[in-house]
């Protein structure tokens, strides 16, 4: 879009300057017709030659005048154009930065996760070998009552 703007630029500013040229040459024909009516020189197809000349340089004129109005018209179209692009840029990017938020705060929020369920199975590995270490603690001492309750049997009946 901005090519083209530029392009649009380029050309009306040529298109300008046609203008001026065509607006120069017509006001001198304009003057050069009046200074020759006021001295009342020159025949009927002397003036006819520059009444065609003024009508083919206002002509020109008129030509490159709407030229000019139409290439404003496509800057303008293009000027619009251009900013609804802008615009649409602009919500997506607003939309892209909400979205980066939320995707960081389910990283954070992961991390955090993370790290307790790390902790939990830490926790879990503790009561688990604790679990272990009363349940061989309570063998042992169920063994050692076993054994004291047999030798106590034993030396009774005996």
């Amino acid at each position: 879009m901005l090519m083209k703007l530029r392009e649009y630029k380029g050309e009306l500013g040529k298109l300008k300057r046609e203008v001026r040229e065509a607006i120069a040459l017509a006001a001198t024909l304009d003057a050069r017709e009046d200074l020759l009516n006021a001295s009342e020189r020159g025949g009927a197809q002397l003036g006819n030659a520059q009444n065609h000349g003024d009508f083919s340089a206002r002509g020109q004129a008129m030509e490159t005048t709407e030229r000019l109005a139409r290439t404003g018209e496509r800057i303008k179209e293009s000027r619009r154009a251009l900013l609804e692009t802008e615009d649409l840029g602009v919500s997506i990017l607003q939309d892209l930065q909400g979205q980066r938020e939320t995707i960081e705060r389910s990283r954070e929020t992961l991390h955090g996760a993370d790290d307790a369920i790390g902790r939990s199975r830490k926790i879990l590995s503790n009561m688990g070998r604790r679990a272990r270490a009363n349940k061989m603690v309570f063998y042992g001492v169920s063994g050692m009552l076993a054994l004291a309750l047999v030798l106590v049997l034993y030396y009774k009946l005996r």
